[in-house]
């Protein structure tokens, strides 16, 4: 039997606090939303200035945008079923590199283009402004990634003032067309606005997978590590016998009492686990 000093998940993070962990989380994704931001703040400023360069028709223009909310509704549909096999981490990588690969060749002049633009620029900016749609109905995972994070006393309000970055991002990409696409064009505008893309790429390295989703694919071994790295941001340590408390065990349940004191992963993972739990 396992004794009753246990807590769950959440009041493990209740534990450890809202600290510099959390604000790398809140920056890395509050990054994703103002890319997101930007990306569909582009959508009234690119149809027109194209329309007027390309002489298209108010049919053509209006294409320009809605490929992108089909591309949206797409993504939407499939970057969360990825995000529960392969984790949010790692889809959260991939829709950046996806959004920023086809914001950067949505800039690309078609150099064997026809002044009209229509032989070959405007298939190619319907098709990489698709993409970008695509890319961008996964950035909601980042809401998702930002929340198994955060402490319940937080969560709700920095749920909500995730929508800061949205509005950062919204107004720089309207003070970005002001300053650019009269003396630069609306080809620079399209590459400009891939920046904080880059920025989002620089701190990957520093941000773990989901805790919960290697739980969920009983991974125990990573989510302890995880878990280490949040104590270790936030100056909580873990306590000595965290392997206990992490996974409700104790010798009886595991086998051997030397496998036990290794911290055997593999033997912890035999045990068949079903949740976490915490020194009170």
């Amino acid at each position: 039997m396992l004794t009753g000093n246990t807590i769950t998940i959440e009041e493990a993070i209740e534990k450890m606090g809202f600290g510099p962990f959390q604000i790398l989380i809140t920056v890395f994704s509050g990054l994703l939303w103002l890319a997101d931001a930007m990306e569909l703040m582009i959508l009234s400023v690119l149809a027109p200035a194209v329309q007027c360069q390309w002489g298209l028709s108010h049919a053509e223009a209006a294409t320009i945008t809605s490929v992108v909310f089909v591309g949206f509704l797409l993504g939407g549909l499939i970057w969360g079923v990825i995000s529960d096999i392969i984790g949010r981490k790692s889809t959260l990588l991939i829709v950046n590199i996806w959004i920023l690969v086809f914001g950067v060749l949505s800039a690309i002049k078609v150099a064997a283009d026809d002044p009209s633009g229509k032989t070959f620029g405007y298939p190619w900016l319907l098709s990489c402004r698709f993409g970008v749609g695509f890319g961008a109905g996964g950035t909601a995972q980042a809401v998702t990634y930002y929340a198994e994070f955060l402490p319940s006393k937080s969560r709700g309000i920095c749920l909500v003032l995730i929508e800061f970055w949205w509005a950062v991002g919204s107004m720089f990409g309207a003070l970005l067309a002001l300053g650019v696409m009269n003396s630069l064009g609306w080809h620079w505008y399209l590459g400009i606005a891939t920046i904080p893309l880059f920025l989002v790429l620089f701190i990957f390295p520093f941000v773990p997978e989901s805790a919960r989703f290697y739980l969920m694919k009983k991974k125990h071994g990573k989510a302890k590590s995880v878990l280490k790295k949040i104590a270790w941001f936030n100056k909580r340590p873990l306590p000595q016998n965290a392997m206990t408390a992490l996974f409700g065990v104790t010798p009886a349940h595991c086998g051997t009492v030397k496998a036990w004191k290794e911290y055997d992963t593999s033997v912890i993972e035999d045990c068949s686990l079903k949740g976490w739990t915490w020194p009170k």
